[in-house]
């Protein structure tokens, strides 16, 4: 594959100096690319998270139009410094890696399961097994990341910018190697058949080789395999909920396990592992050139939950329609969330911001709105995405 040209002179301090980010950044069909939101908001507390956005089982990494992300862009080779203030810079990159990684073993699916498509009326059988193909995909990009590569070094080694981020997702490392086999002496993670027992972890909530006993007995391993049962467990949720909004289903009990024994889900792990194992640790990318596709939504959409649906795509009448539907709490704050981000904040009054702040704790779109008249709506894509998952 020919990928795009990145400098080559790079600055100690540039993030560039991390193999992933400069492998993400300049690929030829999956590079980060800038969608209609503002997260000066966020840097300014105004929301409380950076809502950038994901497209599960999609071909796309998607990062700020206004953000440090952004500004970083524009000088990527140059010391990364100036635009890392709170490590927001270190964090929104690295999660675009993270998101490449999802995007990138969808190869994998075409070349193992090219059936899999994501379309109007799904049975519970496929839809089942688009969620393994989601968590097969999760676990990659967390494997690949934090697994095989942050938590295998000491980042500010690497690009020395005083970043104190460590894996993104989880609280492994391999310097606690040792405390970890006090429990289970043949654990090895940095291995490619670590990603085939994770992805199943995520699937079924069971960890091989550890219990409860174990957990109690050590902090450091509580906290390691503790939040990985939830964050699995989240996952399972996520996208049971995702394809039953993009199907009009019904999740059912979203937590319960999903399958993964069936002949092509272990074929689908198995070479996923092979594949991120090089493209990880050797540099050698063996996905194929073409942006992944068989992985997609076929069918139009109607219906509106802010979790799913970019509310840049919609104009103030839709919204203000759809928050008079949305009464549960947490939708109705990511709604004005969502509102709030997709305005340009450098056109906005600074002195107005308390009252705006208080708009969105009360979650009052009719007041966002009336703050917000003045100012304009950050620019478009012409492929901007109307549905994009903000969970996570």
């Amino acid at each position: 594959m020919t990928r795009r040209a990145l400098p080559a002179k790079v600055d100690a301090e540039s993030l560039l100096r991390i193999p992933l980010v400069r492998a993400a950044f300049s690929h030829p069909t999956l590079a980060p690319k800038p969608r209609a939101v503002d997260l000066r908001w966020h840097y300014e507390g105004v929301v409380p998270r950076g809502l950038s956005g994901f497209v599960p089982l999609g071909g796309d990494v998607y990062y700020g139009r206004h953000s440090r992300t952004a500004d970083w862009l524009a000088r990527p080779a140059a010391s990364a410094r100036a635009f890392n203030e709170d490590d927001h810079l270190a964090r929104e990159v690295l999660f675009c890696v993270h998101d490449h990684l999802h995007a990138w073993a969808l190869s994998a699916v075409e070349d193992v399961a090219p059936e899999m498509v994501i379309r109007p009326g799904l049975r519970e059988r496929d839809r089942e097994a688009l969620a393994f193909v989601h968590l097969a995909t999760e676990a990659a990009a967390t494997v690949g990341l934090d697994y095989w590569y942050l938590s295998a070094v000491e980042l500010d080694t690497v690009c020395a910018i005083g970043t104190l981020v460590a894996p993104l997702t989880t609280s492994y490392h391999e310097r606690y190697l040792a405390e970890y086999r006090r429990f289970r002496p043949d654990l090895v993670v940095q291995t490619p058949a670590f990603l085939e027992e994770l992805a199943r972890f995520y699937c079924d909530g069971a960890f091989v080789g550890f219990d409860g006993e174990d957990i109690a007995r050590s902090p450091r391993l509580a906290r390691w395999l503790r939040h990985e049962v939830l964050y699995g467990e989240g996952q399972r949720v996520y996208v049971r909920e995702w394809l039953a909004f993009l199907t009009r289903s019904d999740a059912g009990d979203a937590r319960r396990p999903v399958r993964a024994d069936a002949s092509w889900q272990r074929k689908l792990l198995r070479v996923l592992a092979e594949r991120l194992w090089a493209y990880v640790k050797d540099g050698v990318d063996h996905a194929s050139a073409r942006t992944p596709t068989a992985v997609r939504r076929e069918g139009g959409l109607d219906r509106f939950d802010p979790r799913f649906v970019n509310v840049r795509t919609m104009g103030e009448d839709e919204l203000r329609a759809a928050s008079r539907r949305e009464t549960d709490p947490a939708r109705r704050a990511l709604l004005c969330e969502q509102l709030v981000s997709s305005y340009d904040f450098s056109r906005f009054d600074r002195d107005l911001l308390p009252a705006l702040v208080r708009a969105v704790e009360a979650k009052d779109v009719a007041a966002l709105f009336a703050l917000l008249r003045d100012v304009p709506r950050v620019r478009a894509t012409p492929d901007e995405p109307h549905e994009l998952f903000l969970l996570g």
